[in-house]
């Protein structure tokens, strides 16, 4: 945002006709910049002034989360491009007088050395409170037409309870009925158009992503009180007032686990028709639609400022339901929400081809001890990994650039689980390098090298069974590091590319890409190296289960019949020339 001289009255004539209030802040909320919109949205606030705090016009809590989320993004997600990362909420002035649909990007400054970002605001205040006023409908209705029913209820039951009436008092009876009907009549009707007016326009939702709202939850929760939340499954996109659904979702969980002893909660995002599930699993039974009942009448935790988990359903048109998850022994809880466009936007370019897809040597290094060989492929603890190199060779002097890996232990993609970390390189990135990540040369510089990396990497990974799409290719760039880093990579070894050849060995696209449509995964933005390890990861599980089907039911089994596929094609000469 940085400007010359002569381009700062061209600035000034932007900002000021800009019907947007518009303010830049740093990640305190220390204000940068305001336009002349926003002195107007705010101009009954003092704090509104260059050096300020947004924290004097605006409640903290909202904000504050949502920054959070953005630097969540920017120091686990790199690669992806700061203009692509957004996030919206709902808010309100300290005096809750303006209540305010605000979003919130980060912002690219050469020179800058932090993150600063730029918040728009527009004044929701009217349609709010119309969304409130529907809220208080109900109760409207029951005080207002209490005394008419009443009235309707004893002129009733005189008229049928005696016999013997003079024809005045029958009259005086007759017009109490008729009187307190058209009165009920007429309220009834004037109760629908304020409940129709009120409900015109929906509460202002924004694009989330369940990773975002879901780690959020786990550092609030498993921050303070130990591990009592995991993330499971991939991420993906929904629409959500997000600060009132995480404080919500609080409310649950902590309402889960009174009710069921203590237990460590998952945290899983599931695709459903035209919505998304946020599932809360636990072992053991479903809760009661009595309790559920009683629980969304209860207040949100701080910041909830008297707002009801009942209110964020409704905000949210959604609804709360328990019932057994379909792992034995385990229940869920299910909150559903609507769906993002994003979650089926692709915008990254085809993947470049990676090399050759197999070294007929890896068939017998990736061989298991005897007792894992016999384990079921189910019970396995698995590690899934991508990396991002600046080309194809390593002996030509390629290097990794990022490294990306999410562990699968009982069946389950621990999306809580990860390790993500760029790599500084050697040498500076080639201009013509084939990465597709997008990764500033500021953030490589500070990155740890190779030999820092590979070790923790190792170590992250354990005993567990490594998994990847055309391994070949990331096995060969760590190989090459293995000696200087003092590390070495044994563990068995599971390559998504051979496992869906035996499968269906006469695919011909084995692309990730391919792959991916052909068993039904879908939803996840291949931007960064992280991406694609998660969606190998869904494609990996999927192909367990077509394994299965197929009488391969342990790693020993697998192994061998990826060799025997292996050493088919050797003697076919066909193991080359498809693209990972």
């Amino acid at each position: 945002m940085t400007t010359r001289n002569q381009d700062l009255p061209l600035l000034e004539t932007i900002l000021r006709e800009l019907d947007e209030a518009l303010v830049v802040c740093d990640r305190q909320g220390r204000i940068l910049l305001c336009n002349p919109a926003a002195q107007s949205l705010f101009r009954h606030h003092q704090g509104l002034v260059l050096g300020g705090s947004l924290y004097e016009v605006c409640n903290r809590g909202p904000i504050a989360h949502a920054i959070r989320i953005l630097e969540q993004r920017d120091q686990e997600r790199p690669g992806v491009g700061r203009e692509q990362s957004e996030t919206g909420l709902v808010c309100a002035t300290v005096d809750n007088a303006i209540l305010l649909h605000c979003r919130i990007r980060p912002l690219t400054i050469p020179g800058a050395a932090e993150l600063l970002l730029l918040l728009t605001f527009a004044d929701h205040t009217r349609q709010l409170a119309d969304q409130g006023r529907s809220g208080r409908l109900l109760p409207t209705l029951i005080e207002e037409l209490r005394q008419p029913l009443s009235n309707l209820a004893a002129a009733a039951a005189s008229l049928q309870g005696q016999t013997e009436m003079s024809p005045e008092t029958r009259a005086d009876f007759i017009e109490i009925v008729y009187r307190e009907s058209g009165a009920l009549t007429d309220r009834f009707e004037s109760l629908v158009w304020e409940y129709r007016a009120a409900n015109r326009q929906p509460w202002p939702l924004a694009d989330v992503n369940s990773a975002d709202l879901l780690g959020g939850l786990v550092q609030r929760m498993n921050g303070v009180e130990g591990k009592v939340l995991t993330i499971t499954g991939a991420p993906l996109w929904f629409r959500a007032d997000s600060y009132s659904l995480l404080l919500a979702l609080e409310t649950l969980v902590r309402f889960v686990r009174q009710i069921r002893g203590g237990a460590v909660v998952d945290l899983e995002a599931l695709l459903g028709d035209q919505r998304v599930y946020l599932d809360l699993v636990w072992p053991g039974a479903p809760i009661a639609q009595a309790a559920l009942d009683r629980v969304v009448q209860s207040p949100l935790s701080e910041g909830g400022r008297g707002v009801t988990v009942a209110e964020v359903l409704a905000r949210h048109d959604s609804e709360l339901w328990s019932m057994n998850h379909p792992r034995p022994g385990f229940a869920l809880l299910r909150l559903p929400l609507p769906y993002s466009p994003r979650q089926w936007q692709v915008t990254a370019g085809p993947a470049p081809a990676r090399g050759d897809l197999y070294d007929f040597s890896l068939a017998g290094s990736s061989a298991p001890p005897t007792a894992l060989a016999a384990r079921p492929l189910a019970t396995l603890l698995y590690v899934v990994f991508d990396t991002e190199t600046t080309g194809l060779d390593p002996a030509g002097g390629d290097e990794i650039l990022a490294i990306a890996a999410v562990r699968i232990g009982n069946g389950r993609i621990l999306d809580g689980e990860r390790f993500e970390r760029l790599v500084k390189p050697r040498q500076p990135v080639p201009p013509d390098s084939s990465s597709l990540l997008d990764i500033p040369g500021a953030l490589l510089d500070r990155a740890a090298p190779i030999d820092e990396v590979l070790p923790q990497f190792r170590s992250f990974v354990g005993e567990a069974v490594l998994v990847a799409h055309n391994a070949v290719f990331d096995l060969n760039f760590f190989r090459s590091q293995e000696k200087a880093a003092g590390v070495s990579f044994d563990n068995p070894l599971l390559d998504t590319l051979l496992l869906a050849q035996l499968v269906d060995e006469h695919r011909t696209d084995l692309t990730l890409g391919g792959l991916a449509r052909w068993l039904g995964v879908e939803g996840v933005e291949s931007r960064t190296t992280m991406d694609g390890c998660l969606v190998t990861a869904q494609i990996f599980m999927r192909l367990l289960d077509r394994l299965a089907e197929g009488g391969l039911t342990t790693l020993g089994q697998v192994i061998a019949a990826s060799a025997r596929l292996l050493e088919r094609k050797t003697t076919e000469g066909g193991a080359g020339g498809r693209n990972a």
